[in-house]
């Protein structure tokens, strides 16, 4: 359970200082992107206190942070349509191919992680996209102090809970398939170069 302290702590004023990365930019920040961006530190700031793993990134300028980079993608907090905050596991490892195979194999199991972090998940593959997501959300009004405070307390929970149960599968399943798929290349070309069917190095005769 997650208490809610309205004073900004030390962590919500590293976040809120953090805007010159990539992700932060110099440029412009429109006013309901910067009140999204507080929010998510507010968010950030109760999380941490449970889960010292999770890392303060660079304030972006959109409508959506992301933190925790890794093999797998990144986790991110979002404010998408109908006024809904999103916490994700954002799967992109570069490969469509790599994406879809990691989604699949997390959403074949998908009651063993709905268990583990003890919520629903919303399994996206974005079959028409490179990534997919594994998301969950919460409604949000941010100009009313109810509806903000209780989406606070629920994505910070959700955030720690996925964090703690999904990080390092994610991370750990995501090496694996990259590893595989570059085992098999190089088996491939292995096997082209014992059949005599790979390129032809010839010597420098002047060397």
């Amino acid at each position: 359970m997650f208490d809610v302290v309205s004073r900004p702590n030390n962590w919500q004023k590293v976040a809120k200082n953090a805007g010159e990365g990539p992700a932060g930019g110099s440029g412009t920040v429109s006013p309901v992107n910067g009140q999204r961006q507080d929010f998510f530190a507010e968010i950030l700031s109760d999380a941490i206190r449970v889960q010292p793993a999770i890392r303060v990134p660079a304030r972006s300028r959109q409508n959506w942070l992301a933190l925790m980079s890794g093999p797998f993608g990144y986790w991110a907090l979002s404010v998408v349509t109908l006024g809904r905050l999103r916490v994700e596991a954002y799967i992109d490892t570069g490969h469509k191919e790599f994406n879809k195979e990691l989604f699949d194999e997390f959403a074949a199991s998908s009651e063993y992680w709905q268990q583990a972090v003890g919520f629903a998940l919303s399994w996206e593959r974005l079959d028409g996209k490179r990534a997919s997501r594994i998301a969950t959300y919460r409604e949000l009004d941010l100009n009313d102090e109810a509806s903000r405070s209780e989406a606070r307390a629920g994505a910070a929970s959700a955030l720690v809970a996925m964090f703690n149960a999904m990080n390092e599968p994610l991370r750990t399943r995501a090496r694996q398939i990259r590893h595989a798929a570059t085992a098999v290349i190089d088996a491939a070309e292995a096997k082209e170069h014992d059949d005599g069917s790979g390129p032809i190095l010839v010597a420098d005769s002047l060397n």
